[in-house]
């Protein structure tokens, strides 16, 4: 799956390169073009809706990308901002240096066939017991539903199983439905996950801490977790692998990243680790 993750940084523009190269520079933009965010990529990689057939490839100073620039494309050192039209069709992009966004955002893409619902039964929950109960659910234990322990379920298993059930039962939680502190329960149940389950529900996650239900400092571990498993570098320095601190993307400002999301100092963080 890594090797599709990488792919994804170069195959969407092979094809448009090729197109635009065989042009004129005054490629037609269209009068008023709008940055696609993340959620409109996923979705028109879901209705396969991604075509660059009519859109004009750059590098950030408005000149065409050449066939360095398409190496690099395919190494994963350089990525894209796509900008549509009214109609939404993606009229040109502006190649530029990869950052750890982009990354995260190919590793969603790749995730978008799987579901975390296939080939499991799903649990009956009481919702509003649930939601004053939320630290027993996490420590649950398939017998506790009438599932029978086997050397074929593991503890991962059940987890995905639980996960999805609430999720399927009660909707997404949120401090409304929920309170922040459910909120936070069901995200560290979903840290502790599947790496798949994670980007299956990343983005949920990420709507939570934009409408204040999920604190970004939480947040940005499953961001670190989600890198580290797809073996990028981590961002903020909070994922630990075999007793040893993960690679960090710029070590240097690490710090500095920290603070902006509300963490403190990463040789503090450390020192919970007996790490230095």
């Amino acid at each position: 799956m890594v090797t599709t993750i990488r792919a994804l940084f170069s195959s969407l523009f092979i094809t448009g390169f090729v197109l635009f190269s065989l042009t004129s520079c005054d490629h037609p933009y269209g009068a008023a073009l709008t940055k696609a965010g993340r959620a409109e990529l996923l979705e028109m990689h879901r209705s396969g809706e991604v075509n660059l057939d009519q859109a004009a490839i750059l590098k950030p100073d408005g000149k065409k990308v050449d066939m360095d620039d398409v190496q690099r494309l395919k190494e994963g050192v350089l990525a894209g901002d796509y900008y549509l039209d009214a109609e939404g069709v993606i009229r040109k992009v502006i190649v530029r240096p990869a950052n750890y966004q982009d990354r995260i955002t190919a590793i969603l893409i790749a995730n978008i066939g799987y579901d975390p619902r296939e080939g499991i039964e799903i649990l009956k929950l009481d919702c509003d017991s649930l939601k004053n109960a939320m630290s027993d659910y996490y420590r649950a234990k398939p017998p506790q539903y009438g599932i029978q322990e086997s050397d074929t379920l593991s503890f991962w298993d059940f987890e995905r199983i639980k996960i999805v059930s609430l999720v399927e039962n009660c909707g997404f939680p949120s401090a409304e439905t929920f309170g922040r502190e459910g909120v936070r329960i069901f995200w560290l149940m979903v840290q502790h996950s599947w790496p798949e389950v994670i980007a299956g529900y990343y983005s949920d996650f990420e709507r939570a801490v934009e409408n204040g239900d999920l604190k970004e400092s939480t947040f940005v571990l499953m961001t670190d977790r989600l890198l580290m498993h797809f073996d990028y570098p981590q961002v903020y320095g909070s994922q630990i692998l075999n007793g040893e601190l993960y690679t960090i993307e710029n070590p240097d400002s690490v710090d500095i990243r920290r603070a902006s999301v509300g963490l403190g100092p990463l040789e503090e963080y450390l020192k919970n680790f007996d790490l230095n």
